[in-house]
């Protein structure tokens, strides 16, 4: 492990990881400028190339990321499904986010070609990736506790102590129980 989390090299992966991003949205940015600028679909099929790029370029260095941001800091614990426990946590954030606005957005006036079946269909994605969270959640733990490896068990010991016991918990009520009795419902998702 001192190969990979000593200090110089962190730096320069976390120096790849956000300069990738800023480029690639500086780059998003200039060529919805010259879109509206200039017009056509020129800076259209460039924004589309560069967005998938984006997306393949997150896709794989969010779990690094979370590995190297969150899991470097109990350097004797590793899990290999932390990665995509954060993952699906990103992608559960980030629909909901969208969702809000699309709904904030149609209250306002605007977006008036968003249907209900829209917001359903977000609503069943929330649901499902919210649960795909908590099964990832409870993998961990599971194999945590039925391993009993002190160094794997310290990560959720910490959390156990009193003052971040609080908010183990509400992380559990917020990103499961509540998506799943508000959400459960057929009425709630439209």
């Amino acid at each position: 492990k001192h190969g990979y989390l000593n200090v110089p090299f962190f730096l320069i992966r976390i120096a790849i990881y956000l300069g990738s991003y800023s480029l690639l949205g500086g780059m998003l940015v200039k060529y919805s400028n010259n879109e509206d600028e200039l017009g056509g679909m020129f800076n259209y099929n460039k924004s589309f190339k560069t967005s998938v790029l984006f997306l393949l370029i997150f896709g794989f260095t969010v779990p690094l990321f979370a590995f190297d941001t969150i899991m470097s800091l109990e350097a004797h614990w590793f899990s290999t499904m932390f990665g995509w426990y954060n993952f699906a946590a990103l992608w559960v954030s980030g629909l909901a986010t969208i969702t809000l606005t699309i709904i904030f957005l149609r209250q306002a006036g605007y977006l008036e070609w968003v249907t209900e079946d829209h917001l359903h269909n977000l609503g069943q994605l929330i649901f499902g990736f919210s649960v795909f969270w908590t099964y990832l959640w409870f993998a961990q733990f599971l194999l945590t506790w039925y391993a009993n490896i002190p160094e794997e068990a310290a990560y959720f010991y910490r959390r156990w102590e009193p003052q971040f016991k609080p908010w183990f918990w509400l992380n559990i009520i917020v990103n499961f129980l509540t998506p799943l009795l508000v959400l459960m419902s057929r009425d709630s998702k439209r």
